[in-house]
């Protein structure tokens, strides 16, 4: 499977972006083929990466003071656990299969931001722990 990454301009793909597809679709010449489109993601920014690394830090080792012993992996896996958990459906019948954790390198910037401050409120309600907002400085 490929993935190609392009922009749509009048309703066309960018050149470098149709060249690449039309040199995969020679590969698969008389095979049947799925094509799916859709918008690329607007993943999280790398100011929203080193926050989040930040936070968690702060997090864990205020979270350690109160007598635990966490990693800062740990900490953030209890953080999407508790703010990044996902039903998953059977496409054919509409029932629930279970849930999933939606990685935070999956996250769009809007997800992340609001994952964020989930975890912002959560240290400060139940921990009593001020963590810092996105554009204050420790």
């Amino acid at each position: 499977m490929n993935i190609f990454y392009g922009n749509v301009i009048n309703n066309r793909l960018s050149t470098l972006c149709a060249e690449a597809v039309a040199i995969e679709l020679k590969k698969h010449n008389t095979f049947a083929v799925q094509i799916t489109i859709e918008r690329a993601m607007e993943g999280r920014t790398n100011k929203q990466n080193r926050y989040l690394h930040m936070m968690l830090t702060i997090f864990q080792q205020e979270l350690n003071k109160l007598g635990n012993d966490f990693t800062i992996e740990e900490v953030k896996n209890i953080c999407k656990f508790k703010f990044c958990r996902q039903k998953v459906y059977n496409v054919d019948t509409g029932e629930l299969v279970g849930e999933t954790i939606k990685e935070t390198s999956k996250m769009t910037t809007k997800e992340i931001s609001k994952f964020t401050e989930q975890i912002r409120q959560w240290a400060a309600e139940y921990f009593h722990i001020q963590l810092p907002l996105p554009n204050e400085t420790i």
